[in-house]
């Protein structure tokens, strides 16, 4: 078998080539929960690539997963949250591989790819021998290929890959250009059913990459473009070789996009769905998007909770932050999917943004008052994250508020769902600003997070011990000064990101 790992609950949605009698072994890692996982796509991408290639033994490791020291010939990590940076360091120390790259001049190869590394690879300078930027689709294929061919000689390795555009060799070349886009056809899909995870037994499909919007906090506008969709028939191909697989007993889709009414074919692909017997799980929806033909496309497959994303309930400052959709469009949205049977709706909103006042949070209680009232008697919860900046973005020259301003901007949104009716859910600020220090770092905070796992020290304590500052999140920067990014991916249309960060401030 590819791969001789099994988990309970689970069933294979393709077929992968017998590796050859004593081929090496191969981990394909991520560095959180297996239900966060094998929930992720780009993470079944990885896997796929590996057993596809026929050259591997492969075997899948999750952060939950019992330690045990391997032999292996390389890692695979994908690294999807900031965060993740210290669960990849545990996850390392857990197989028994020394995590300082420059202390690992013979074992396993650790490669690392995923969106925290298209964003800003420099924390894991000190950690990883191959990372992987942009889209994995032009890259992946030939890291496994020399691989495969030169085993763990990184000299041989590195003149190889040191050319590719997208690849990073922390101590050989560590300056790139993001690999260009690939096939516009090439989207990716689960190739494991899964029972436990965030979406159980469902099909997830990826039918858009990048994002139609312009938001200067978001990363998906600037990392992944352009936006692009599935073909129809590309789609309908998926379903008809994956719903009828062997040993696949789910009729659960879900569509995955930062926009999934933005496609174009949306309501002709929830028609297909349901034209198999097949029900849908919907990713965020775009209120600019909903119009009678979306509702009711939504209320025949019985959908009936949907996200939506306000970001904020003032629309000047969600004008401000590049998110050019009015209050109407909002209310109408749920109007027409309330009619339409939706019964829960989830509004993802942000707390810290760049100039919040009093006058925000009261315009922010008057929207959620008439979000309620539009949603005719559904339920509306709140889920309130804090703004955190991210690299390669107009507002990663952002400076974070500090604890106390996060609590009352914090406090102030919880007030206006409490005035408006509604429950809220909120991420805590102390999480949000680690994960700003990742995202914002540069080697000094890869070191400080072995410092960190290996040394049983303080997060705070490791990386003042490695030099870094941990409050210059709360400080502007990068204004004039060159950011640790840049030094990979050059300054990204620096001028143009500074215009769209001062339009933000107001």
């Amino acid at each position: 078998m590819a791969d001789s790992r099994k988990y309970a609950g689970e069933s294979p949605l393709e077929k992968y080539p017998e590796p050859r009698s004593g081929a090496p072994l191969a981990i394909a890692a991520y560095p959180n929960s297996y239900s966060t996982g094998m929930s992720n796509l780009g993470f079944h991408f990885v896997y796929s690539c590996l057993a596809g290639s026929g050259r591997f033994r492969v075997e899948r490791r999750f952060l939950d997963d019992r330690p045990v020291p391997v032999t292996a010939g390389a890692v695979f990590f994908t690294v999807s949250y900031e965060e993740d940076l210290l669960n990849l360091v545990r996850m390392l120390v857990s197989l028994g591989i020394e995590p300082m790259r420059e202390r690992r001049a013979e074992g396993p190869l650790v490669i690392v790819g995923g969106p925290v590394i298209s964003s800003n690879p420099v924390p894991f300078f000190p950690l990883a021998d191959v990372l992987a930027a942009g889209e994995g689709e032009g890259t992946l294929p030939l890291i496994v290929e020399a691989v495969a061919d030169e085993g763990s000689d990184r000299s041989a390795l590195a003149s190889r890959l040191s050319t590719v555009d997208g690849l990073i060799l922390p101590g050989f070349s560590e300056q790139t250009q993001t690999a260009a886009p690939v096939d516009p056809e090439l989207f990716q899909n689960s190739v494991i059913l899964a029972s436990d995870t965030v979406f159980p037994d469902m099909l997830l499909v990826e039918i858009s990459r990048g994002c139609p919007g312009a938001c200067s906090f978001c990363m998906a506008t600037s990392v992944y473009r352009p936006f692009r969709t599935m073909p129809l028939e590309r789609f309908e191909s998926i379903l008809d070789s994956t719903l009828g697989a062997e040993g696949a007993e789910t009729c659960r889709v879900g569509l995955v996009s930062t926009a999934v009414a933005a496609h174009p074919d949306f309501t002709e692909m929830m028609r297909a769905v349901d034209g198999r017997g097949g029900s849908v799980g919907l990713s965020s929806l775009r209120a600019i998007d909903v119009d009678g033909a979306i509702a009711e496309a939504i209320g025949r497959m019985h959908i009936r909770s949907i996200s939506l994303a306000p970001e904020t309930g003032s629309e000047a400052m969600r004008r401000k932050l590049g998110k050019k959709v009015s209050d109407r469009a909002f209310f109408n949205a749920a109007r027409l999917l309330r009619e339409a049977g939706v019964s829960r709706f989830t509004l993802y909103m942000l707390a810290g943004l760049p100039g919040e006042d009093r006058l925000i949070f009261d315009e922010t209680e008057r929207f959620l008052k008439a979000f309620v009232e539009s949603a005719g008697g559904a339920r509306v919860m709140v889920n309130l994250n804090v703004l955190v900046p991210k690299p390669r973005t107009p507002l990663q020259f952002m400076a974070m508020p500090g604890q106390k301003e996060l609590r009352a901007s914090v406090d102030s949104v919880r007030v206006a769902c409490s005035e408006a009716g509604i429950g809220i859910s909120v991420k805590g600020g102390r999480s949000s600003m680690n994960q700003a220090r990742i995202a914002l770092g540069d080697e000094a905070v890869g070191r400080a997070a072995v410092r960190f796992i290996a040394g049983r020290t303080s997060w705070k304590r490791a990386l003042r011990d490695e030099g870094v500052d941990p409050d210059l999140i709360h400080l502007e920067r990068g204004v004039g000064e060159i950011l640790p990014w840049e030094h990979v991916f050059g300054d990204g249309g620096r001028d143009s990101l500074l215009v769209r960060y001062r339009a933000a401030l107001g």
